[in-house]
């Protein structure tokens, strides 16, 4: 099973009812960022765990998509709804200005 989603898709599914997490550190998130992503960088991610349902959907971002893909095989080995967004934050040259923050 594929568990990554493309950075086009991104506009149709933001407004969705899922988890937008950015694993990135703050001060990247800070500079610019995604809209209704949240920031919870990578090495406080095991301490929000708990708190996500597993039956909605995660969505992780990194800065080139190698930590999250990691990441969301991790959480669907643990029957979470996890995907990463192929390619990171650097592939989001392609979608609108009007979705960063």
């Amino acid at each position: 099973m594929n568990y990554f989603i493309n950075p086009q898709d991104i506009p149709h599914i933001i407004n969705t009812d899922a988890y937008f997490i950015d694993l990135r550190d703050q001060y990247q998130f800070d500079d610019l960022h995604i809209k209704n992503f949240v920031n919870i960088p990578y090495e406080k991610f095991s301490s929000y765990l708990p708190s996500l349902s597993k039956n909605k959907p995660i969505y992780l971002m990194c800065q080139s998509g190698h930590i999250a893909k990691k990441l969301a095989l991790e959480l669907n080995n643990q029957n979470y709804q996890a995907y990463y967004i192929d390619g990171g934050f650097q592939a989001f040259i392609s979608i609108p200005p009007s979705m960063y923050y």
